[in-house]
């Protein structure tokens, strides 16, 4: 009896044996500033709306043209190595083509002579000094799904002051084909596989096939944009702008003509596009090394232009700061491999014709300034 009472006892007297359970640590979330490397630069560059000055044939070779190559081309420069993913370019469709009769959209990309050029022969051209070389380092072609396209009509009847649109007519003195009217087009493109470029200069060489539904003597001309003056950064070297050059091949190539200073005479003129895309971070290898000295990268978005989009006149200039860079959407999926979307697009009066004044050139007509 004794002992179920002092059991008794000293179960109300000491206390209970629990056991203990650990919580593991939560651990704490920190906010940590993002590395400046892994920070993404927007690279944009535009030479802005379509001048109407004039229009240049620029298709790849094909049956509707013959298997004659038409290539005209207008330079860019990229600061550092980048990645270009987009770009858009605005031409004529002539002769009554539509966007209907577009087969495909073909972009070539050129270095600047002598690089990727036969130097041990003779050019047939007045100079080739700051032309494309005489073989491409790229090219993408929607036909064969390496860039996809989205065209737009802007205008269903523009004019162009002058064009360059027959083999003939790319010589030395020609004066070029004389005032043409089309359904004025912008081709905003994707690249499927993009463009890895070094610092340096490039050209841009857009070309746009008609298929053999298109009507006879019906022509892809690319439109001319004001000059690109870009203010000059402190400590920084003044970015040039080189005029515009074509060829037709089998013809011309491999040497190339300046449409101002050779075919037309006593001007200079540059081609209405836009590039967009990221700049590669330090170190990384990308496209052949350039043979331009490389320039400084500019902070965050680097914007080299003539202006907003759409509205060309005589107070424009380049710019460099913030800008959105827009992204091209793939189009619906059309006869062979060719993607492109068909759009109409009321446009104001926004293409001045004022923009250019007789002799206000960022290079030397002659080839014995700045540029050729």
């Amino acid at each position: 009896m004794l002992l179920p009472t002092w059991r008794r006892f000293m179960q109300r007297t000491l206390p209970s044996c629990r056991r203990t359970v650990r919580r593991p640590r939560t651990p704490r979330l920190q906010c940590e500033a993002l590395e400046a490397r892994l920070q993404p630069t927007a690279f944009a560059f535009h030479t802005g709306a379509p001048d109407g000055r004039i229009a240049t044939i620029s298709e790849p070779a094909n049956a509707h043209n013959s298997q004659v190559e038409f290539e005209t081309a207008d330079d860019f420069v990229l600061p550092s190595a980048t990645r270009i993913d987009n770009a858009s370019f605005t031409g004529l469709l002539t002769g009554g083509a539509t966007l209907n009769d577009v087969s495909n959209v073909f972009v070539t990309i050129y270095r600047v002579f002598p690089n990727d050029s036969d130097t041990t022969r003779t050019p047939n051209v007045p100079t080739r000094v700051n032309s494309p070389a005489d073989n491409e380092i790229e090219n993408r072609d929607s036909a064969a799904r390496d860039l996809f396209f989205a065209g737009q009509v802007l205008n269903a009847s523009f004019e162009a002051q002058n064009s360059v649109s027959s083999s003939d007519r790319i010589s030395v003195h020609s004066g070029g084909n004389g005032p043409v009217t089309g359904e004025e087009v912008q081709f905003q493109l994707k690249f499927e596989v993009p463009l890895d470029l070094a610092a340096g200069r490039y050209f841009f060489v857009p070309k746009v096939g008609l298929s053999d539904q298109a009507p006879g003597g019906a022509d892809f001309l690319w439109l001319s944009a004001p000059r690109v003056v870009a203010p000059q950064a402190p400590n920084k070297p003044p970015v040039i702008d080189l005029q515009t050059w074509m060829r037709n091949g089998p013809g011309l190539a491999p040497d190339w003509l300046r449409i101002g200073a050779d075919i037309v005479g006593g001007t200079t003129f540059n081609g209405s596009f836009s590039i967009h895309g990221f700049v590669q971070p330090t170190g990384t290898s990308a496209g052949p090394e350039s043979a331009t000295t490389p320039f400084s990268a500019e902070p965050l978005v680097t914007v080299i232009g003539n202006g907003e989009a759409g509205h060309a006149s005589s107070n424009e200039h380049a710019s460099l700061g913030t800008d959105k860079v827009p992204t091209a959407t793939p189009g619906p999926s059309t006869s062979g491999n060719a993607q492109k979307v068909i759009a109409t697009h009321k446009s104001a009066s926004h293409h001045g014709q004022d923009n250019v004044e007789a002799g206000q050139f960022d290079e030397d007509i002659s080839g014995a300034g700045q540029l050729n």
